[in-house]
């Protein structure tokens, strides 16, 4: 059963994945130049009225959730969900 529902999981992260690719070939089409959409573009589009700016946690915990952040963010999404997804895959794999 568990390995259902990490399948299922899987299933659709590549499934956003492939949506935002597609998004990103479409714009870059359209711009005749490589137009990625970023991380913090994507979840800006997927929870508008979320700030995606870090609260302020005054840790070592909190620096560096706001460090890993700031560095994912700019990373494209397409292959940034996809490579989760694909790990839960390999991970669910029958031996």
């Amino acid at each position: 059963m568990i390995r259902f529902l990490v399948r299922l999981i899987a299933f659709f992260t590549l499934a956003a994945a492939t949506v935002l690719a597609i998004g990103d070939t479409a714009r870059s089409i359209a711009a005749s130049a490589w137009r990625p959409l970023s991380m913090e573009q994507a979840a800006t589009l997927a929870a508008p009225y979320i700030p995606w700016s870090m609260p302020e946690l005054g840790s070592a915990a909190g620096d560096m959730a706001e460090w890993l952040w700031s560095v994912v963010a700019l990373w494209p999404a397409s292959i940034t969900i996809a490579v989760p997804a694909l790990l839960l895959f390999g991970l669910t794999a029958r031996r």
